[in-house]
C-alpha cells in the first residue's frame, strides 16, 4: 500500500526567538488523503530547544504542542534556502 506525507511550512513572523506561520500536510494512504491547515506559534530557546503550538480554525480540534532540539543539519538546510550563516541569529548556539 503507498504512504505518503507531506508538511509544508510557512514562517510569517519572527522576532527574538517567537514566530508565527501556517502549517500545511498531506497524508495519503492507498487511495485515502487527508488534509490539513493549522496556525503555527513557536518560541526557539538559545540553547536551540523549539515548542510549537499548532491551533485549527475548528473548535473542535485541540491544539497541538511540538517540541524539538535544533540540530546542525537545520542550518545547513537554510544555507541551500540561500539564507547565509551571519543571517541565522547567534542565540541559536547550535
Amino acid at each position: 500500500m503507498l504512504t505518503g506525507d507531506q508538511t509544508l511550512w510557512a514562517i510569517g513572523t519572527s522576532d527574538h526567538g517567537h514566530f508565527t506561520g501556517v502549517s500545511n500536510a498531506t497524508l495519503s494512504i492507498g487511495s485515502f488523503e487527508s488534509f490539513s491547515k493549522t496556525n503555527m506559534q513557536g518560541f526557539v530557546t538559545t540553547a536551540g530547544q523549539i515548542i510549537i503550538v499548532f491551533t485549527s480554525d475548528s473548535a473542535s480540534n485541540p491544539p497541538i504542542i511540538g517540541i524539538g532540539q535544533m540540530r546542525e543539519w537545520f542550518t545547513k538546510g537554510l544555507s541551500l534556502a540561500g539564507v547565509k550563516p551571519e543571517d541565522v541569529p547567534v542565540e541559536l548556539n547550535i
